[in-house]
């Protein structure tokens, strides 16, 4: 597809995954883009959807974040030495805090379960873009928290100038984190307008 990979917004210290792709031909979630189409209409658009056939290979699924630390545990991306994401420790380390912890009078261990968790604002995502082949310059509409994120990250997928491309963000509502970042739909739609 000959696009560059969207580099994520937030790295730590000995992150093993600073970018991915914005396709990929294995499914790692519930969700992930696999293609696009373009169309005159939106009556074509769905004739043509229609006549898409995808088919999956099952893969062994990591059931939850536990069951990804397990030895045994398939690998999300086998590009990658383990499903560990990356270690971070703030403040003491666990060898500075293990005699206090073992000289208390009580310990209470407790294993916390918190549930997955998504910002689901009222206002949806949406994009609007338009390519200018006379100017070479592409104009986006983007539901977003961060234009600059979206007009650098943009760039370097599509292999752009950062002058070539102009980021409108109109009122967006809810955003919560949701919208700090660019989603692989949005770059396809933006990739296709230039296209």
């Amino acid at each position: 597809h000959g696009l560059g990979e969207i580099p994520c917004v937030w790295l730590q210290p000995g992150q093993q995954q600073t970018s991915y792709p914005v396709l990929d031909a294995t499914v790692r979630y519930v969700g992930q883009a696999i293609g696009i189409v373009v169309a005159s209409s939106r009556e074509s658009a769905e004739d043509v959807a229609e006549l898409l056939e995808i088919s999956y290979e099952p893969t062994p699924v990591v059931r939850n974040a536990i069951h990804g630390l397990q030895p045994d545990a398939p690998q999300v991306n086998a590009a990658l030495a383990t499903n560990v994401a990356v270690e971070l420790t703030r403040g003491s380390s666990w060898e500075e805090v293990a005699p206090l912890v073992e000289s208390a009078d009580h310990v209470i261990r407790r294993r916390m379960r918190i549930q997955r968790v998504s910002a689901q604002p009222l206002e949806t995502r949406g994009v609007v873009a338009t390519w200018d082949p006379a100017l070479e310059r592409l104009t986006v509409w983007i539901s977003t928290q961060a234009v600059h994120h979206v007009r650098e990250h943009l760039a370097g997928v599509l292999g752009l100038h950062f002058d070539q491309i102009r980021v409108i963000s109109p009122d967006i509502g809810g955003a919560f984190g949701a919208k700090d970042h660019l989603y692989p739909d949005e770059i396809l739609a933006c990739a296709a307008s230039v296209r």
